[in-house]
């Protein structure tokens, strides 16, 4: 709400990535649970069943990052310290849908008068679909500044621009705090078993390699954990993942047959240079052309954020559940800061959330004909000079 963004506004006037930050987060999620709805509400009364389990968008992230090790731990046979992560917890941003449609209309949710931010929607009886990417416009507005200036992705980063700062200055800092990748890779999909083989250069459709020394791996990913959110008051709603990626074959010299679609993936990540961050966040445009159709390319603009390699070591072989709890409520602070910067909620509630029918029908019907009239007199106005004729309210529309 404004109360929030005032709150953060005047908290974020440090340069460096820190404390500061660290305490803004705490804070901020401490507002938010204070404003959330509580589990005891009549929230399950909301017609829409997924807007029916409201959550504490940080508290859940650290419940789930709780569970995500567990089940990681479980899941490999072999017991910590561990020296290679073998998965990852990765989140993005997208549309869940039903029947083709966003699982909710747009705008702040309220329940008992408290703002709701986002809802589970990870084990309803019906099962939404996500549409993942975003619009172009997003796409440019929120990450393609980059390095250059200061944007929604620097600030997601922590990296905090003090107001009527030279722009040299700010370019200099974003420059010293982020560090910026870039990859570019070329996807074969469609093979048996959900598996897929990449190569670190772009591909022609015709299979033939750039160069002979060129090396692609065949891969596939197995879904351990999973989460989806809606968040009506933002644009996008959010998915967050555990994962462990198998290699089947690293040497790969050429493209196998039985692909059916070629994904180029042109991306580009951004982390902290100081790791005080625990999360990098990936941007990418994926054009996807279909083997048996490549006149029908498809361009995708993706937003990820995934837990750094060494972050997740740590998650992983903390030594006691307290440090991995403590771990888990740094990293879920983290990521919803992140996110709420990337992907911003607004502030306005829905109109929609305070209709009701009115108590005098007969008041209605009156309104309604009046409308009608009107609504006839504008389709049908009488020619200029003419003697035109009184239009009756005598019915409704």
């Amino acid at each position: 709400n404004l109360h929030l963004h005032s709150f953060i506004t005047g908290c974020i006037m440090s340069k460096r990535m820190g404390g500061n930050l660290a305490s803004l987060m705490d804070k901020r999620s401490k507002l938010e649970k204070n404003t959330a709805q509580p589990k005891s509400s009549n929230a399950n009364k909301n017609k829409n069943p997924f807007l029916s389990k409201p959550i504490q968008p940080a508290q859940t992230l650290q419940m789930f990052l709780i569970q995500a090790r567990r089940s990681a731990l479980n899941y490999e046979p072999t017991k910590p310290p561990f020296t290679n992560p073998f998965c990852e917890i990765e989140a993005r941003i997208g549309v869940l849908k039903i029947n083709d449609r966003r699982v909710t209309s747009s705008g702040p949710k309220r329940i008992n008068n408290a703002l709701v931010q986002a809802f589970d929607c990870t084990s309803l009886p019906q099962k939404p679909s996500m549409e993942s990417g975003v619009s172009r416009s997003n796409y440019v507005h929120w990450t393609q500044a980059g390095l250059s200036e200061a944007s929604p992705l620097s600030a997601a980063l922590g990296v905090m621009v003090k107001p009527n700062m030279p722009n040299k200055e700010v370019v200099a800092m974003i420059k010293r705090d982020l560090v910026e990748k870039e990859l570019v890779e070329t996807v074969f999909a469609g093979y048996p078993g959900d598996r897929r083989v990449a190569f670190p250069c772009i591909v022609p459709l015709n299979g033939r390699l750039p160069e002979s020394n060129v090396v692609g791996a065949m891969e596939y990913k197995e879904k351990l954990v999973q989460m989806e959110w809606t968040i009506p008051a933002a644009k996008y709603d959010f998915r967050v993942a555990l994962a462990s990626e198998k290699t089947v074959d690293k040497s790969v010299k050429s493209v196998p047959d039985g692909w059916s679609i070629q994904r180029v993936k042109r991306r580009r990540s951004y982390s902290r240079r100081d790791g005080n961050i625990a999360w990098q966040i990936d941007v990418t445009e994926i054009t996807s052309t279909p083997r048996d159709s490549p006149h029908k390319k498809t361009v995708l603009f993706e937003i990820e954020m995934e837990l750094r390699a060494e972050n997740m070591l740590k998650l992983l072989n903390a030594e006691s559940t307290e440090k991995a709890s403590a771990l888990a409520k740094a990293y879920a602070q983290q990521l919803w800061w992140v996110l709420s910067q990337i992907n911003p909620v607004e502030d306005t509630v829905d109109v929609e959330e305070y209709l009701q029918p009115h108590p005098n029908k007969k008041a209605v019907q009156l309104a309604l004909a009046t409308c009608g009239a009107l609504k006839r007199f504008m389709e049908h106005p009488p020619a200029p000079g003419s003697k035109a004729q009184p239009a009756y309210i005598d019915a409704p529309l």
